[in-house]
């Protein structure tokens, strides 16, 4: 009886603090791992995660230290980091068909804007995750009983996003299109609701394409009052350093 007793009121208790805190190291684990994982899938760049603090049992928590880095040929340090996103979620979405993320604030995030001589590295970046969304949109056709074509769409889980809010950012435009001086502007506040809250729902990399979409379009809208002179003397520098180069091969 004694031995009993030791068991419920000694054994039980410590192995469900075990199971606990097992579950919560998996889930920040599954998290890291997967952001670290399916983001360079999606930017075709290095995408690292810090930590992961999420609580199993309230959903909420933190990721700390995410950066986003720059595509081939660009030269700044990253394209994106941000030392903290706070995170808010229904726990009991995780084994549905469909993760419901209540909110998600990305506060005070640093931007690296570089122009190079096509593109920026942001519109590179979401041009990277519009062809991998649009893979993933890709349906599947089965032949039906009648011999008819009938689209099947590839079972994935899908991804509701009620809150998503940037606000405090910070836009840095880079040495190479300011001619060694740099510029920081401030990116207006973002709030995007309902993502992928439709009937048929969406994707994650559905959802990151509609994000980086409307992030894109806030950065470019942010910068351009300041890159169209620069990009007009860039070009006007670019025609005389070219002229120059052809009078010294005539000599």
């Amino acid at each position: 009886m004694k031995k009993l007793i030791i068991i419920l009121f000694v054994v039980v208790p410590v192995l469900l603090i075990a199971v606990g805190v097992g579950l919560y190291f998996s889930i920040n684990w599954i998290t890291k791992n997967g952001v670290e994982t399916f983001g360079p899938r999606m930017t075709r760049t290095e995408v690292k995660l810090e930590s992961s603090n999420i609580s199993l049992l309230s959903g909420k928590g933190s990721l700390k230290g995410l950066s986003i880095g720059n595509p081939k040929g660009f030269k700044t340090e990253n394209a994106f980091h941000v030392k903290e996103i706070r995170v808010a979620m229904d726990v009991s979405s995780i084994l549905s068909d469909r993760l419901i993320i209540e909110e998600i604030v990305v506060n005070a995030p640093e931007i690296n804007y570089e122009r190079g001589i096509k593109s920026s590295n942001i519109k590179t970046i979401f041009g990277n995750v519009r062809a991998l969304s649009g893979k993933s949109q890709k349906q599947t056709t089965t032949v039906g009983k009648g011999g008819s074509g009938e689209s099947k769409r590839e079972d994935e889980k899908k991804v509701q996003i009620n809150n998503f809010i940037v606000k405090n950012g910070k836009v840095n435009m880079s040495a190479t299109l300011l001619r060694g001086n740099n510029v920081m502007v401030s990116l207006g506040e973002i709030h995007l609701k309902n993502i992928g809250a439709g009937k048929e729902g969406k994707t994650a990399s559905e959802v990151f394409e509609e994000i980086f979409g409307v992030m894109n379009t806030a950065i470019t809208g942010s910068v351009a009052g300041v890159e169209r002179p620069y990009s007009t003397g860039a070009k006007q520098a670019f025609e005389k350093a070219k002229e120059k180069l052809k009078k010294w091969f005539k000599k």
